[in-house]
């Protein structure tokens, strides 16, 4: 058997920042900026300031309807995105097995600005 190259180029997997970077170029954006649109649930993290309070999430998740959901707010970071409001049902989403939720999706806040926006949601 040769084991010479054929030429062809190598496929190499996209880094999670390119990932993350293909997600945002395909958001749709609003006539006021804001971008719009289905994320993937496995890069949604949920930072300390949320609450942590679980016991409505099997009831969401039970009466999961994806009409009556509506928009997540999320800040996106190099490989994630920053749950600022909508943690439940990010974790409603997961247990009934969704893949991806709707969001509206911020772009390089500092932690402080996501707790602003949280405070004022």
């Amino acid at each position: 058997m040769n084991n010479t190259t054929t030429g062809a180029a190598s496929i190499t997997a996209p880094t999670r920042t390119e990932y993350m970077n293909s997600i945002l170029i395909n958001l749709r954006v609003e006539p006021n900026g804001m971008k719009v649109g289905y994320i993937p649930l496995e890069l949604c993290t949920i930072p300390a300031f949320q609450r942590n309070d679980t016991k409505n999430i099997a009831h969401i998740a039970e009466a999961w309807d994806d009409t009556k959901c509506g928009y997540i707010t999320v800040n996106s970071h190099e490989d994630c995105f920053s749950v600022i409001d909508g943690s439940h049902r990010v974790r409603a989403a997961r247990l009934c097995g969704k893949t991806h939720i709707l969001a509206k999706v911020y772009q390089a806040l500092t932690l402080e600005e996501e707790a602003e926006i949280f405070v004022h949601q």
